[in-house]
């Protein structure tokens, strides 16, 4: 490279037609998000660049007391917004040794009274809701008679829990025992459902699914 130099710079280096740059999180990769702490500029080959946000930052309302997803019944004074890093539960212990804040209900609380099998964006296939995605949003027909707007809610649980049950705003709706799947008619809000059950000795709780409907 010396030699190079001695014999001048080479002029400058023209950027090839398919490479294309782009601003993506420095974490996940995936083009910025609003809750993102940093950014870098990356270079592609046009047509291999990002395209989705990133999903790894994420907001959620903690309740201060517990430490856990506020919800609806959560007093206003005791709800904080954290942004977390939602990683799959394989990197639980290196995120731990690494001081990520990671989303309530990691693998590292095994240790306690309650469990979370599951959390928002990474869903347990064992013990989780699986029929509606976090943030889905419904709109009630004008037409038909809200007695027939009913939406399923499919779930699968694992032979491990018990007792399980479907909370909806923090109210139990339905005991799911036997059952994979239960009706819930449409009626306009915001609404959180999450399993409730127990896996052996402990309470186990699912990741919440937050849905919107809309009149």
């Amino acid at each position: 490279m010396l030699y190079l130099e001695q014999r001048g710079t080479g002029g400058d280096f023209s950027v090839p037609p398919d490479i294309v740059e782009r601003k993506v999180c420095t974490v996940s990769g995936q083009l910025p998000g609003r809750y993102c702490p940093g950014t870098i500029d990356e270079v592609f080959i046009a047509g291999t660049e990002p395209t989705d946000t990133c999903t790894i930052h994420r907001m959620y309302k903690i309740d201060v007391r517990t430490l856990m997803f506020a919800n609806r019944g959560t007093p206003r004074q005791y709800v904080e917004k954290k942004v977390f890093e939602v990683l799959p539960p394989i990197f639980d212990r290196w995120a731990a040794r690494e001081g990520i804040r990671v989303p309530p209900g990691s693998a590292l609380l095994a240790n306690s009274r309650v469990v979370h099998a599951s959390y928002p964006g990474i869903m347990n296939p064992g013990f989780a809701i699986m029929s509606l995605e976090d943030g889905a949003v419904f709109k009630i027909d004008p037409v038909l008679r809200r007695m027939y707007q009913d939406v399923a809610v499919a779930v699968a649980v694992g032979e491990e829990y018990r007792f399980v049950k479907l909370y909806i705003d923090g109210r139990l709706f339905s005991n799911l025992s036997g059952r994979s799947e239960v009706k819930w008619n449409l009626h306009e809000g915001e609404h959180d459902l999450q399993l409730v059950g127990k896996c052996g000795d402990r309470l186990v709780r699912s990741g919440i699914v937050h849905v919107t409907v809309y009149r």
